[in-house]
């Protein structure tokens, strides 16, 4: 039968034919869909749900077919199709996920697999053999005809399971040991000894088979590369006879001949190590120079090696090396006698130093959480070895495993493991209430500083109270008397926590799929627009502007943003203030912009109108950097040219504004683009004028229209007075054009008197005087009109002209060229404010004086 499955229905076929132990039809199946039955999946089925206590003979010639690739010729066979056929794709989906297939991946394997798939997959079957069904004599025909396989399987099977198989199967099996083959594989040495030879010449019958024991035991156990390297690195797990790891029999031999000398004995080794007492007959000698280090390898049997020639600065100075090594090696720094001498006849700076390095790094990442006296005896030991306790007055002389790295170096990077440990009152204690202090104060200052940083970049929760920044915030405040409340450095790090801390309570994701981490807005090069991305990703976060003003000024007093700024204290308090007010006004925009996105123009426009119009111009005259504005005018502009909709979020008060909402929009919209005309630039006003124009327009429209309605209200009311006044509509509809003027000028009295804001009677002076300014801007315009389309400024100019030349033939004297400009200028500006304070517009108030004349 020839089925088409889809992939989920052929693995869970597959996984039905292994529970069956059906190996032939797996081994069909899987070479007609190869693609689908990877190898390393068809090892995961195998070891998840074959049984077992299948034999392993069944399947071995499977699993080598697998491992080639070439698949003998078989038959279909009888495969039960019907325990999938009749699944949907939806109901294999949900059942292959609950498969739970055991992975093939072990971090701690006990041989070096490479990772390959099928060396995997026989350790792990022969541990569940072991475990799960106890038949350790199927282990020798599942992995014999893989040992030219892998290297590894092959040592890992005469090391570890042919001693267990034959000391429990061949030669005691009526006394077999406990142990499975990873328990046996975790044993100690001497547990594993004791263990293979427990009934080793117990009995006097048996004393002629100690030898086969040996040979057939102990032997193969003993062909472990893993347990000869443990032993090579300092001794096996869990060992801590001391003298008897390390170093013994140098050790032993050196009292030996200091015996035969008749020297005074030595302490034993780690007496010691913990007295630390200076080695003697040192002082004053040039042992340690640079001549005597070819002595090391060669002539070492000649009179003249001083290193090997019986004397007490030869055996003193065996001791001082062989009590370093003991040192390194105790403290996790593996080292040999040799390489100590090596570090201290070559004397090699660089090679020393990297060394000390690494040596306090093992210490700090092997020390206790809450142990100050284990730091304490370990910068003890490093400075010994620094010198082996001998005080020498002449800089030339150096004696030491360290001697040529500076001691302030050395005190350095203890600081920095105190800190990166948390040992905050042990480091304190040391390096600034000490009557001694091994440091200088400034440069106790510069690495308390770096491990803040440090601490701060590998930080991965913005939450200052958590991981990385809570122990920045630690560190900086360790030493109180060093590292003070006035230091810049401080301060700054102090606005960096702040500021980080402040976008914790935002989602904030810059990369897809990167979360926000601290030290990204220390490397961006702009941290400011971090902001921008904050307001896209949290709907309405521009209603807490002011957070997110104190989120730019923290950035700016980090010294994120004026990252050169290397000018004296002075200067640099204004330049820093310069910047500060310049992220405010940017950040201010981008909550204008936020918020006009989100359809929300009354906060758009209380931004404009209180933070952008309402802002007092700082005065920068003596501020060492000149900042251009170039957000706010442009927010003003973008919330002036917004248009309402259906959308727009409707305001919660009116106050005194118009109960229209379309006149009271456009009323708003006109406060915008005034406030983006007083601090644009000039080169930008002609858009702005184009803006403010249309807007004016429409606002004129709207309130003819406003008031049209009302006197068709009023006409009504009249027509339903009692009396019968028949006459009072037709003349209401004759006049009516006079009545909506009329209309017009009560209510801009009325708004003169009563609902104009101050403001924008100041706003409207404010602009006459920006224009009057601005004048020579504007006389460009007019004079770039040559070949350009006509703008609102030249029209207006121009109809003063025509007016001009009028009033001329009239007998009225001609007004000069400039003042007609200045006066189209002005009118165009103020005409747009004008009817708040009830002013009559130009032409009105011309064609008045021509009716009176």
């Amino acid at each position: 039968m020839s089925l088409v499955l889809s992939p989920p229905k052929l693995v869970l076929l597959a996984v039905h034919l292994a529970i069956n132990t059906n190996i032939d039809s797996l081994a069909f199946l899987t070479s007609r869909h190869a693609p689908v039955l990877r190898k390393d999946l068809v090892l995961r089925i195998l070891l998840t749900y074959l049984p077992e206590t299948i034999k392993s003979s069944d399947y071995v010639s499977f699993l080598e077919e697998l491992s080639t690739g070439e698949f003998a010729d078989r038959e279909a066979g009888d495969i039960d199709y019907t325990v999938v056929e009749n699944l949907s794709d939806e109901d294999a989906t949900r059942k292959l996920r609950k498969l739970h297939l055991l992975p093939l991946f072990w971090k701690d394997a006990p041989i070096d697999t490479e990772d390959d798939p099928l060396a995997l997959f026989l350790l792990r079957r022969a541990h569940r053999v072991d475990e799960e069904a106890g038949l350790l004599t199927q282990l020798p025909d599942l992995l014999g005809p893989f040992l030219q396989y892998t290297p590894g399987i092959r040592m890992w099977m005469v090391s570890t399971l042919l001693p267990l198989l034959r000391r429990n199967y061949e030669y005691y099996p009526s006394d077999g040991i406990p142990y499975t083959l990873a328990e046996f594989h975790s044993l100690p040495d001497g547990a594993a000894v004791d263990a293979l030879l427990s009934q080793t010449g117990v009995r006097k019958e048996g004393y002629a088979l100690i030898g086969r024991d040996l040979r057939g035991l102990l032997v193969p156990w003993l062909h472990s590369d893993a347990r000869w390297k443990r032993n090579e690195e300092g001794g096996a797990p869990g060992d801590d006879s001391g003298d008897g790891v390390f170093c013994p029999g140098a050790h032993q031999m050196l009292r030996k001949v200091m015996d035969l000398l008749g020297q005074d004995d030595l302490q034993a080794l780690h007496v010691g190590a913990d007295t630390l007492s200076a080695v003697q007959h040192l002082e004053g000698d040039d042992i340690l120079s640079h001549k005597n280090t070819a002595f090391m390898r060669d002539d070492l049997l000649k009179q003249s090696n001083p290193l090997t020639t019986p004397s007490k600065k030869a055996t003193h100075l065996l001791h001082a090396l062989i009590l370093s090594a003991y040192l390194l090696t105790r403290s996790g720094l593996p080292c040999t006698i040799k390489r100590v001498g090596d570090l201290a006849f070559v004397q090699d700076e660089r090679d020393q130093k990297a060394e000390v390095v690494k040596l306090i790094h093992i210490v700090g990442e092997q020390a206790p959480k809450h142990d100050d006296n284990f730091w304490i005896k370990a910068r003890k030991e490093v400075l010994w070895l620094c010198s082996w306790g001998i005080t020498t007055s002449s800089e030339d002389s150096v004696m030491g495993a360290f001697a040529k790295v500076k001691p302030e170096v050395i005190e350095i990077e203890i600081l920095k493991a105190l800190l990166s440990s948390a040992r905050y009152t042990l480091a304190r204690s040391i390096y600034e209430d000490a009557a001694y202090n091994p440091l200088p104060a400034q440069t106790v200052q510069e690495t308390v500083v770096a491990a803040a940083l440090n601490a701060y970049d590998n930080a991965s929760n913005p939450n200052r109270t958590r991981g990385g920044l809570k122990k920045c915030d630690e560190i900086i405040n360790s030493f109180p008397k060093t590292i003070t409340q006035t230091l810049p450095e401080r301060r700054r790090i102090e606005s960096l926590l702040k500021a980080t801390h402040a976008l914790s309570e935002y989602r904030l994701v810059l990369r897809q799929g990167e979360p926000f981490s601290p030290v990204v807005l220390r490397v961006h090069s702009d941290p400011v627009s971090i902001i921008r991305k904050v307001l896209e990703q949290n709907p309405k976060s521009y209603t807490r502007i002011q957070d997110l003003v104190g989120v730019g000024s923290n950035m700016v007093r980090a010294g994120l943003v004026d990252r050169g700024n290397k000018e004296t204290a002075t200067r640099a308090v204004e330049d820093q203030a310069a910047h500060i007010d310049a992220a405010e006004k940017r950040i201010t925009a981008m909550c204008i912009e936020a918020a006009l996105k989100e359809d929300d123009f009354e906060t758009a426009y209380s931004y404009v109108v209180n933070r952008v119009s309402g802002r007092p111009e700082a005065s920068r005259s003596t501020a060492t950097v000149k900042l251009d504005d170039d957000w706010s005018w442009r927010a003003a502009l973008q919330a002036g040219q917004y248009i309402r909709t259906a959308r727009t979020v409707r305001p919660t008060h009116l106050g005194n504004a118009s109960g229209n909402p379309d006149i009271r929009h456009l009323e708003q919209r006109i406060d915008c683009l005034a406030t983006a005309l007083r601090i644009a630039p000039p080169s930008q006003l002609q858009e702005i004028l184009k803006t403010f124009r249309r807007c004016e327009e429409q606002l004129d429209s709207a309130l003819k229209e406003e008031a049209a309605r009302e006197a068709d209200l009023d006409a009504a009311a009249d027509m339903h007075l009692p009396g019968g006044f028949d006459a009072a509509p037709v003349a209401a509809r004759a006049h009516k054009p006079s009545a909506a003027t009329q209309a017009r000028s009560s209510a801009s009295a009325g708004k003169v008197s009563d609902d104009a804001p101050m403001s924008l009677f100041d706003l409207s002076r404010a602009t006459a005087r920006a224009a009057s300014r601005n004048f020579s801007a504007l006389s460009t315009l007019r004079q770039s009109a040559t070949g350009k389309a006509p703008a609102p400024l030249e029209q207006a100019s121009a109809e003063a002209d025509g007016d001009a030349d009028g009033g001329f033939n009239d007998g009225h004297p001609r007004a000069r060229k400039r003042d007609q400009l200045r006066e189209a200028a002005m009118g165009t500006l103020t005409s747009g404010v004008g009817w708040l304070i009830g002013a009559p517009a130009p032409n009105q108030q011309h064609q008045q004086t021509s009716r009176d004349d």
